[in-house]
């Protein structure tokens, strides 16, 4: 397919994904396979528009007939499940998690950041949806073994980390924890702590808090996030107070 196709979007196809007109999407597909690869001016694919949508039975089609356009970003980084996720649209979720499960070949799309360093996990943790956690971590062994609890996004912070920072959940949080806990979910500084103790240094953990604002960052469809980025962000500079040593870089010891 030409490179020029890809950038001049695609919203007649879009459409119908987005709507979850499954007979026309067929149809399109059956005319032009290449419509699965365009995107639209924020660099999102047909099977972006359907995950966002929670339109189940469009994604299986798309997925069917265009398995490779799973590998598809947005333009800031973002997979078929980083999007899922971020619309809290759990039947899609189940569903790609399953369908990567079954395909070796695609299944470290899991672990893939996005533009702030963030994987499916990180994601689903800061909006505490507990049953896709489960999903990731639990119900499917193809995958939770290959799921990298303790990756850390541009911050530095894991999936433990951005619990840690977010306004307390009561039963919920507990269950998180201890889902991430049981998978060998660590924070970040005892992961920094422990690498430094064996090359016998210690630096200052740099805080970046602009990837935990990303995280968090707001979507039309969920504008209270405004007030969790405030929270998280107070928080978050609470943390590193407490746990670094201003510009100190001890050697030798």
């Amino acid at each position: 397919m030409p490179e020029s196709s890809t950038k001049m979007g695609s919203p007649h196809f879009t459409y119908p994904c987005k709507e979850g007109h499954l007979e026309i999407t067929k149809k399109l597909i059956q005319s032009n396979r290449g419509l699965c690869f365009l995107k639209d001016k924020n660099g999102r694919s047909p099977l972006h528009a359907a995950a966002m949508k929670g339109r189940v039975e469009v994604t299986k089609v798309l997925l069917e007939d265009c398995p490779e356009s799973v590998k598809d970003v947005t333009a800031t980084d973002e997979t078929c499940l980083h999007i899922a996720v971020v619309y809290n649209k759990f039947e899609v979720i189940q569903y790609l998690v399953k369908w990567l499960g079954e395909r070796p070949d695609y299944a470290d799309l899991v672990n893939q950041k996005d533009l702030g360093g963030n994987t499916v996990l990180h994601l689903a943790v800061s909006r505490k949806q507990l049953q896709a956690l489960k999903e990731l971590l639990t119900c499917n062994p193809n995958i939770s073994k290959l799921v990298t609890v303790n990756a850390m996004n541009h911050g530095g912070f894991t999936a433990l980390d951005i619990l840690d920072v977010l306004p307390y959940g009561g039963k919920i949080d507990m269950e998180i924890d201890k889902l991430l806990r049981e998978a060998g979910g660590l924070r970040g500084r005892d992961i920094v702590s422990h690498d430094n103790d064996r090359r016998g240094c210690y630096h200052r953990q740099p805080s970046h808090l602009n990837s935990i604002k990303y995280i968090m960052r707001p979507r039309k469809e969920n504008a209270h996030y405004v007030l969790l980025v405030t929270a998280t962000l107070l928080a978050t500079i609470t943390y590193h107070a407490a746990f670094s040593s201003p510009g100190i870089v001890k050697e030798g010891l």
